[in-house]
């Protein structure tokens, strides 16, 4: 899902494709919250920002990855409960 850093070298057609396979992506994650649900499938996405945020304080920091993380969550935000008061405010 993390957009590659010659994603502007990518032809039309590959960046179709790439485009697709995120939003396939998103289906699987939409997937995954009916098995896991939506609260518990945010917790996981949520330490990916954490650690794509980490890892920027350390380094240069990339968008790249924070992007990803962040689409990701986006992709089940209709699943997580609107009672859900952990994770949400942290986003």
């Amino acid at each position: 899902v993390e957009y590659p850093e010659d994603f502007h070298t990518f032809s039309e057609e590959d960046r179709r494709d790439f485009r697709y396979a995120r939003y396939a992506v998103s289906d699987v994650l939409l997937d995954a919250t009916d098995v896991l649900g939506g609260d518990s499938t945010l917790k996981i996405l949520f330490m990916k920002l954490i650690q794509a945020c980490g890892s920027g304080a350390e380094q240069n920091q990339n968008w790249q990855p924070l992007e990803a993380a962040l689409f990701c969550i986006q992709a089940i935000a209709k699943s997580v409960s609107i009672e859900e008061k952990e994770i949400l405010p942290q986003v």
